[in-house]
């Protein structure tokens, strides 16, 4: 057979000659990877042995060629920056098609703002604990609010490059997380949320004079309402279609049916579920909430709060509004999330946290107790459960039989 007719993995036509009693074969062996056929001989005292021998040579053969193969892989592949190491990771995880949308858009925006500016040139087989853990460091310290984010995508990454062979242990195991302070959940208060109502209500009577499209102030004091009343998170406010909202049964209610996310692929829009299973949910509507949405009812279109376009009104733009009125109403600190936690905490304080954990879509209480429920002021009135410890004399009749 000639030489370029032997298939990948098999020898070719096995020549031999006897020299000094010994007998020497011969053959080419074409290996694996279809590259050109290599010459192997052996030798032995017979033409089986020596066949036996020819045999180990070739295996003996592919192997080191395997493992120069493997060698040269990893220090291709080691070479890399950590910036092609993420691109291999999000097209992993695009394929595995595990995440939900609005999540795998967060960690891609996550890498492009935070991690790859920073350290996406590192070389992935050169990097080191230390390195790491100096980074992390210094993320917390920058913006504690997506360490964990950051930590996530780095582990993921890594580990990653351990299944493909390119490092043999990943640098983030190890690395212990910086204690972060108690976090305590604020809210608004009732005067605060009358001056901001009273504050936005001038706005909507008297709007400032600018060029440009009017603001929409009035738009901003109905969706504080619903939110108010609803706990809903700003995605699942503007994302709320009329077809959910219920105003004229015996049970004004809603239902929380999806939310407004951002992807690559599709840009800003409303997706047809939540951020977990708990976050699709109904809620009870109270009274001045049915007044706010059935004055809207004119709005056109499906959405309960569009865009002035009829599209889906963008979380961001919505914000930079409230934080605009914010300021002309000297609160320190509001954002669509303090509502939120304003009415967790009136949930929690008038029915119970598991209450409020369900009213507001968590899976579970430990999230709400942590994040959404401001401590009360007091803690409870406990004088009538302690009136049984109370002394069978007062402590000023036991000083007057002392001096007596």
């Amino acid at each position: 057979m000639a030489a370029t007719g032997i298939s990948r993995g098999r020898h070719g036509t096995i020549t031999s000659a006897t020299i000094d009693g010994s007998v020497k074969i011969m053959a080419r062996y074409r290996p694996l990877d279809g590259s050109a056929p290599r010459q192997v001989t052996a030798t032995g005292p017979s033409k089986a042995a020596a066949t036996r021998a020819l045999n180990a040579r070739i295996v003996k053969l592919q192997q080191d060629l395997d493992a120069a193969a493997a060698t040269a892989a990893r220090t291709v592949v080691a070479s890399r920056s950590l910036a092609a190491l993420f691109g291999d990771l999000f097209a992993e995880l695009r394929l595995a098609n595990e995440l939900r949308p609005q999540s795998l858009a967060e960690y891609e925006r996550t890498a492009r703002a935070s991690i790859l500016p920073a350290v996406g040139e590192w070389q992935v087989a050169d990097v080191t604990p230390r390195q790491v853990a100096d980074y992390l460091a210094e993320v917390h310290a920058a913006t504690p609010g997506s360490y964990k984010t950051v930590r996530t995508l780095l582990s993921q990454a890594f580990s990653l490059a351990v299944r493909n062979g390119t490092v043999t242990d990943t640098p983030v195991r190890g690395i212990r997380t910086p204690r972060r302070g108690r976090h305590v959940p604020t809210t608004v208060d009732t005067p605060d949320l009358a001056h901001l109502r009273e504050v936005l209500a001038g706005l909507v009577a008297s709007p400032p004079q600018r060029p440009g499209p009017k603001s929409r102030y009035a738009d901003l004091l109905d969706v504080i309402d619903v939110q108010l009343a609803t706990g809903m998170r700003v995605g699942e406010t503007l994302a709320l279609r009329w077809p959910d909202v219920h105003l004229d049964g015996i049970a004004p209610h809603l239902d929380v049916t999806g939310t407004v996310i951002r992807t690559v692929e599709r840009g800003l829009h409303a997706q047809p579920f939540g951020k977990s299973h708990a976050s699709r949910r109904g809620i009870r509507l109270p009274d001045w909430a049915v007044a706010t949405l059935r004055a809207r009812r004119g709005v056109e279109g499906e959405l309960v709060f569009p865009s002035r376009a009829g599209t889906v009104w963008d979380p961001g733009n919505l914000r930079s509004l409230l934080r605009e009125v914010r300021v002309l109403a000297g609160l320190p600190d509001l954002t669509p999330h303090t509502l939120r936690r304003t009415y967790g905490t009136a949930v929690h304080r008038g029915l119970g946290m598991t209450a409020a954990s369900a009213a507001l879509g968590h899976s579970g209480e430990n999230v709400t107790r942590q994040s959404y429920v401001e401590p009360a002021p007091l803690g409870p009135d406990v004088a009538a459960a302690l009136a049984g410890l109370a002394p069978t004399i007062t402590g000023q009749h036991h000083r007057q039989n002392e001096v007596n």
